[in-house]
């Protein structure tokens, strides 16, 4: 985040250099113009001697009743060059604040234009990593259903951790074990998908999933808007998930996603892939799932894909 002193500094040095150049022209230029109502503009201005506005919107100083700061009524007094000092030094001020934060806003934006491009360019990176095949139609949905009742049941309303919850994938009883144990779950938890909101034939679309998503975590009293953001996050979170491109969620993507809902959010790589999923890594993870502008998730889920599944391949190799 930008040092707020920087923009005030800023501020406050444009300020100085305006004040003696406001000074100069309002004297010559402002003052003249209070007795002869015309002529043109400056720092841009437009509109002649009323209802002229500069950039940021501020009232026209041709208007000779007019006082947008507050430090007097403009007349050929003795007092008008005192006036005009102050009115140029604050004008200027003004000025520098607005360019100043103007700028602030615009390295915000560059920054998080930044963060999208990366974002968009890992997702476009698709792994060259093969389809995993289809679902056998005799494949078990139950402990796909239960899991997705236990992830649904970590989280309230606001999507925060409840305290407390966890779901178990498998003891650590070594590598291949736990490999096969969450291989099993993907498998069942796509078939559960693909027999309760698709047609039954194997192949997890992206329909598919997102319907799924809304019949179990959406509620029955959702309006219109939040079935739209809940339409949105499912497509956002199936394009992290379909790391190969294909269009189509297999058992292996979906192993990895799993596995990466194991991993310790805080940092902790003793506590990773230890078979149990808890409440506040599930919400952690599931919120950097749905965050277009964030690759952590994409990075963790292919990092846990190479883990499990071999090393993927990129389509640029």
């Amino acid at each position: 985040m930008a040092n707020v002193n920087f923009w005030h500094n800023l501020g406050n040095s444009l300020a100085k250099l305006g004040s003696g150049m406001t000074q100069t022209a309002m004297t010559s230029i402002a003052l003249r113009n209070s007795t002869n109502c015309c002529g043109g503009s400056i720092f841009g201005m437009s509109g002649g001697c009323f209802g002229g506005r500069m950039g940021f919107g501020m009232p026209s100083m041709y208007n000779p009743m007019s006082n947008p700061l507050g430090i007097g009524v403009f007349s050929p007094t003795s007092m008008t060059n005192t006036m005009n000092t102050q009115y140029g030094n604050a004008l200027a001020y003004q000025w520098g604040y607005q360019l100043a934060q103007q700028a602030k806003m615009n390295s915000l934006a560059s920054a998080q234009q930044q963060t999208l491009l990366q974002s968009q360019q890992l997702n476009q990176q698709r792994t060259d990593n093969d389809y995993a095949g289809n679902i056998d139609e005799n494949q078990d949905t139950t402990q796909g259903s239960e899991f997705n009742k236990a992830i649904n049941a970590m989280v309230d309303e606001e999507g925060n951790a409840i305290e407390g919850k966890s779901y178990t994938i498998s003891n650590p009883t070594g590598k291949e074990k736990y490999k096969s144990d969450l291989s099993e779950l993907g498998k069942s938890y796509l078939a559960d998908i693909d027999k309760s909101a698709g047609n039954a034939d194997g192949e997890i679309t992206a329909d598919e999933f997102i319907n799924y998503e809304m019949k179990n975590g959406l509620s029955s009293k959702a309006d219109a808007a939040q079935k739209l953001q809940a339409m949105q996050a499912g497509q956002i979170a199936f394009s992290k998930l379909d790391q190969n491109g294909d269009n189509k969620l297999d058992w292996k993507e979906m192993a990895a996603a799993m596995a990466t809902f194991d991993t310790d959010s805080t940092g902790k790589a003793e506590k990773d892939l230890d078979g149990k999923i808890t409440s506040q890594d599930y919400e952690a993870w599931s919120t950097n799932m749905v965050n277009q502008s964030s690759n952590i998730f994409d990075t963790a889920v292919r990092k846990n894909y190479n883990q499990l599944f071999g090393k993927e391949k990129t389509e640029q190799e």
